[in-house]
């Protein structure tokens, strides 16, 4: 709830959220606003009617801890590809985990939209380092996203039902994946912001390994 000069005398105050597209009831701000009256200190019972609508809103994840995390993982690919414009291409950091990328290759394939991850190159020091050390044999990979110029859905239609895009719920399994070859437009075949993107958008979301 953000202030306005002239609150609480003369104007309200503005409702303002960020949450994913979609979840904020659209008409709650008009019907708030409809109730406020000159004189009228209403930021306490505004947040709390916010509060409650985002809660009602907000979908369901299936019990449990991983029906959560992938909740969350879901929500957080969601916003890191809604703020793609068209033709753009998102080169998102190494040292996601391998179950983010899984996800975001999901999401990518469902809309439609280029996608692909490799292993990144190492300078000499870092390949001499892993080399001489058993556990870092494995190169962090990358992944890639597109959204095409035309032809694919907008970013205000990324926010689609979870479930048409996140694996199955199943136990967590936390043993090391293995990391299969991928290409443009397939899934990659193992499990994953850790890091915010350029764009500085959505919060973090915990990594988890499982296999795919």
């Amino acid at each position: 709830v953000r202030l306005t000069p002239g609150y609480p005398e003369t104007e309200p105050p503005v409702l303002e959220f960020e949450c994913p597209p979609g979840l904020f009831p659209a008409g709650l701000a008009a019907e708030l606003l409809g109730q406020w009256l000159p004189g009228d200190f209403c930021v306490c019972q505004w947040a709390e009617r916010a509060r409650d609508a985002l809660e009602a809103a907000e979908p369901r994840p299936p019990p449990g801890s991983h029906g959560r995390f992938l909740s969350l993982a879901g929500h957080w690919a969601q916003e890191e590809l809604s703020l793609l414009e068209p033709g753009e291409t998102k080169a998102f950091p190494p040292n996601l985990s391998s179950f983010q990328r899984l996800i975001l290759h999901r999401l990518a394939e469902r809309l439609g939209w280029p996608h692909e991850s490799h292993d990144v190159l190492d300078d000499e020091a870092t390949a001499r380092k892993r080399a001489s050390n058993a556990k870092e044999t494995k190169p962090p990979r990358q992944i890639f996203i597109t959204r095409p110029r035309k032809g694919a859905p907008s970013a205000k239609n990324v926010d689609m039902a979870l479930e048409d895009f996140l694996p199955p719920l199943r136990a967590p399994s936390y043993g090391t994946g293995s990391s299969g070859p991928s290409r443009t437009t397939t899934t990659e075949s193992e499990p994953t912001r850790a890091t915010g993107s350029p764009r500085g958008s959505g919060s973090a979301v915990p990594s988890q390994s499982s296999t795919a």
